[in-house]
């Protein structure tokens, strides 16, 4: 579920972490590096919100599974509306009280940004998991619609 909301009090000194997409790897959940645990002072967020510059928002569940923290409930969603793709790389700021912010870069090294809600021919793309392929043309119309600018 996107929505908009005002973003917290975000800055580069706030604890961060990186990752690259990979579907295969992450696109059912993503892991939290074991050692940014710390950050959390003891308490799990296990209801968190990821918000993107674009200030679009989304509530994510973290679960543990194997004595690791991922973003899972809510993350297909993300990747979704992000049209995330092999390679696009992230970075994950952490506010405190459960508040994530992320910027994501493309393979080209530009900040990504997909504009607008989720329109009629995303809910035509699949996920994975659902074994099911994309038509070749649906996706070259999603790539034409991100939009990639310097940041």
């Amino acid at each position: 579920m996107v929505e908009r909301r005002e973003i917290l009090d975000f800055s580069e000194s706030c604890p961060q972490f990186c990752k690259v997409y990979v579907p295969d790897l992450s696109s059912h959940r993503l892991g939290i590096p074991p050692h940014f645990l710390k950050h959390f002072t003891g308490v799990l967020p296990y209801k968190s919100t990821i918000t993107t510059p674009e200030k679009r928002s989304w509530h994510v569940e973290l679960k543990e599974v194997d004595e690791r923290l991922y973003f899972q409930e809510g993350w297909q969603q993300f990747v979704h509306d992000n049209s995330l793709v092999f390679g696009d790389f992230l970075i994950f700021y952490y506010g405190g009280n459960a508040q994530f912010y992320t910027k994501i870069y493309g393979k080209n090294g530009c900040r990504k940004k997909v504009s607008g809600p989720a329109r009629e021919i995303d809910k035509e793309i699949t996920h994975p998991q659902d074994n099911q392929t994309v038509e070749q043309s649906k996706l070259i119309s999603l790539h034409q619609e991100v939009k990639f600018y310097d940041g």
